[in-house]
């Protein structure tokens, strides 16, 4: 036996969520926080790890002096350990949100102690902007056990390896079976049934005596347990534990386990999630070592553990590179409307944080960069606002049950506390924008401001009865060119509905008109530069004639499908549209329990019977599209619209604008879906004019799909900034989803595990909907969704500066009327 010595790792997992509302699962891992402390004061073989830092810092916030300094005596003498990660997350954070998330714990207390390491527990992927920044802070080991679940880690566990970053600076990595892979490897599964509330009084949490029983009897049959399970991870004998015993959370045991030490993961077995410290687990490592057994135990802290196993294996851990997507990233597709509302929320806040700063930064006392230019007020309200986009993104949805049972209270209280974090953030940068500009002193009638980095053009939209009175268009104060207002429908609020004609198909309630001629006007905005405050002076009409003119051309030339929808755009040698544009497909099981389906290809280990498997239960339908009409042809852009239908949706609707003097394009698509708990993935697929491998970003670190990716994490979908950059051969497309985030190359790849690059990665699948979670995510979002693409072709810049690119083209140039 060439393990020698275990590590106990003690800590409580962190799901805001799962067991109990969110709201009060925060308290207890609040409260677990101080009893850990009592117990590794009172006890000397006692140690507990806080998995994650939001808990500590809540703890922090209430406790009183004399017990801070307890806890402050604890982390020094290495009793207790505060990871440095916020909580357990999602693949979705900005570069914004990950500087919040690892400066979490109070300045105060970070000034006497600071983290060295990082957990993160039941995920199943780690973006590598995070751990650079985590580099940054001090912290160099990651503890993380993934979840694999419907997932796969990226090499056998338990292993160990350096992770090396972009800039050559190496993370260390423990790569755990599980977060509660140490409790199975002494013990039987104790919790049974579903997964019980706090609340509940059916159910206790174990006590002495139920598990990690300290007798003897009980200690040396835990001793053969143990050893057995040893010689699995040595690969010397028995059979895949996984298949045997019970134990959900149980991962594979692959074998060939090289060092001497073993550092395992303990949860408590109440409810495995959020879940309070056990003590009599010491009274078990005292029990062990009386009796003299082999291999030697020890609890201990995770940056301890990792410590030690890197100190002796320096020679012996290898070296990987590239990013690790999450498998689990399609959960949060499952919530289409609300992952839309927390990007708009994000890009909101960095344009405020470039309105307020646009230069260098002050720093606070709350840890992180202050933007120049707020007040005080602001300040904390753009802090509040970034907090709730972080806590949207942790990486609990909702209640165990959400799928099982959607319509139970439990799932709903859960999923309205989950999104109520996208909703605020998206109030809080909205309200704050509006403060920020509200008081400027200016005499101009309109003013439009960018506050991105890159000029931009585009149609800016108003309700025209803001005017408060009848204008006609705008002057340009810069250039003095008159820009006529074009009238479109809009809503008409609080009027009983006139003609059907008012009522549009998405005015499903037909109460408030929302078609009337006239409601809303648009202009004309002309290559607004960075940051740009533009002043319009508003025309009557009765000075001079200010109707648009056609000038001549532009260089566009236009390709027509069979359906009259475009299908090949050129402008000037750029091609900006090729083929495939905004095509709708979905991709579904057949069978009964079609979420079964999926978990039982998923888990088939042979590739060729997956492939099997898929073709005979999986089938993919196409929409079928209505012919397409040109509505609008100007001297900016043209305009193209087409109907299509879908066995899921009640309707569907694209739009494609060209832009006549860009290399550029936008497609708006919208429908209304079904109401249906059966599983599916939606997706919009996109040909790319340069035919190359795309590059991805995360939090604005780029990465290339397959070549530039952890091996064995996932390609069947990419977590991303919502953008792909093809560059080749002095071309050039930048694909941007304003609205979405996950990618998919090639074709559907549900439940396949792809393990390499397809033949054709130019193909782009936006995927926009999945519903095939079947525990903690959404099982049913329906009605009305909206997304927006943009492409730009051989726009002139570099893939450095694609993140502030795209920034630009995510928020609109922002209008301010003084009539």
């Amino acid at each position: 036996m060439s393990i020698q010595k275990i590590d106990i790792i003690h800590h409580s997992h962190t799901d805001f969520g799962f067991t109990d509302h969110p709201l009060y699962a925060r308290r207890l891992q609040k409260e677990y926080v101080g009893r850990a402390l009592e117990l590794a004061m009172e006890d000397p073989d006692f140690y507990w790890t806080a998995e994650t830092a939001l808990p500590a810092a809540d703890w922090w916030e209430s406790a009183a002096a004399c017990d801070r300094e307890r806890l402050v005596t604890a982390l020094q003498a290495g009793k207790l350990d505060i990871c440095g990660m916020a909580f357990n997350t999602t693949a979705f954070h900005t570069s914004g949100e990950w500087d919040r998330i690892l400066k979490w714990l109070p300045c105060e207390l970070t000034k006497r102690w600071k983290p060295a390491s990082l957990m993160q527990n039941d995920v199943n992927g780690m973006p590598r902007a995070a751990l650079t920044r985590a580099l940054d802070q001090g912290m160099n080991a990651l503890w993380i056990g993934p979840n694999t679940y419907n997932a796969l880690p990226p090499c056998p566990t338990p292993s160990a390896f350096y992770w090396e970053m972009p800039d050559g600076r190496r993370m260390f990595v423990w790569l755990n079976s599980g977060y509660c892979d140490g409790y199975f490897l002494f013990n039987e599964n104790w919790r049974i049934g579903p997964v019980p509330a706090v609340s509940d009084l059916c159910y206790r949490p174990p006590g002495p005596g139920d598990i990690w029983k300290a007798d003897e009897e009980s200690v040396r049959s835990a001793h053969r347990r143990c050893v057995e399970t040893i010689r699995l991870l040595e690969g010397k004998s028995g059979e895949n534990m996984e298949q045997s015993r019970d134990g959900f959370t149980q991962n594979k045991i692959y074998g060939g386990y090289p060092y001497e030490r073993l550092l395992v993961s303990v949860t408590n077995n109440y409810r495995v999630d959020n879940d309070p410290p056990f003590g009599p687990i010491a009274e078990f490592v005292r029990k062990w070592r009386e009796l003299g057994l082999k291999p030697e135990i020890r609890m201990t802290t995770a940056t301890e553990a990792m410590r030690c196993l890197e100190e002796e294996n320096k020679d012996n851990i290898p070296v990987k590179k590239g990013e690790w997507v999450d498998w689990w990233a399609n959960g949060t597709v499952s919530a289409p409307v609300e992952l839309a509302v927390g990007k708009k929320a994000a890009v909101n806040l960095k344009a405020v944080d470039m309105l307020a700063k646009n230069g260098p930064a002050v720093q606070q006392d709350t840890g992180w960069q202050e933007p120049l230019g707020m007040s005080p007020e602001q300040f904390d309200d753009y802090q509040d606002a970034v907090e709730q986009l972080c806590m949207f993104h942790e990486h609990t949805y909702g209640s165990w049950q959400s799928v099982a049972s959607p319509y139970s209270v439990d799932t709903r209280m859960m999923a309205a506390e989950k999104n109520i974090f996208a909703y605020r953030a998206l109030a809080l940068s909205e309200n704050l924008t509006a403060d920020l500009l509200r008081n400027r002193e200016t005499a101009k009638e309109v003013c439009l401001i960018n506050p991105g980095r890159y000029p931009v053009s585009n149609w800016v939209r108003f309700p025209y009865h803001c005017l408060r009175g009848n204008y006609f268009g705008v002057e340009d104060l810069k250039s003095h060119k008159k820009y006529p207002f074009i009238l479109e429908e809009g809503p008409s609020n609080f009027k009983r509905p006139e003609a059907q004609s008012h009522l549009s198909k998405e005015n499903v309630s037909k109460t408030f008109s929302d078609c009337v001629p006239g409601q809303v006007a648009r202009f004309w905005a002309d290559r607004l530069d960075p940051f740009e405050e533009r002043g319009y002076r508003l025309l009557t009409g009765e000075e001079e004639d200010i109707t648009c003119r056609q000038e001549a051309e532009a260089p566009l030339e236009i390709e027509l499908d069979h359906r009259h929808w475009p299908c090949r755009v050129c402008r000037e040698g750029a091609v900006v549209v090729e083929g495939e544009f905004g095509s709708f497909l979905s991709c579904r099981p057949k069978g009964f329990a079609p979420r079964w389906v999926l978990k039982d290809i998923f888990l088939a280990d042979d590739e060729k019977q997956r492939a099997r498997m898929r073709e005979q239960s999986l089938e993919t339908i196409t929409a079928k599209a209505k012919d397409a009409v040109k509505t609008e042809d100007n001297e900016y852009t043209v305009t193209y619209r087409q109907e299509f239908s879908h066995p899921s949706l009640e309707w569907g609707q694209r739009e494609l604008i060209l832009y006549k003097k860009e290399n550029r394009a936008r497609l708006n698509v919208k429908f209304n879906r079904k109401s249906s708990f059966d599983p599916e993935v939606f997706y919009l697929a996109f040909q790319s004019p340069v035919h190359t491998i795309p590059l991805f970003y995360n939090a604005d670190l780029p990465y290339l799909p397959g070549v530039g990716q952890l091996p064995g994490s996932c390609m069947d979908y990419y977590a991303t900034d919502g953008f792909a950059w093809y560059e080749q051969e002095g071309h050039s497309w930048l694909f941007n989803g304003i609205d979405t985030s996950l990618m998919v190359l090639g074709e559907p790849h549900v439940a396949e595990r792809v393990s390499q690059l397809p033949e054709h990665p130019d193909r782009l699948l936006s995927m926009i909907f999945d519903n095939t979670w079947d525990t903690n995510f959404v099982c049913n979002s329906c009605g009305i969704m909206e997304f927006g693409y943009e492409v730009l072709a051989d726009g002139g810049f570099q893939s450095e500066e694609l993140p502030d690119v795209v920034q630009s083209m995510n928020k609109e140039p922002i209008l301010i009327i003084n009539t």
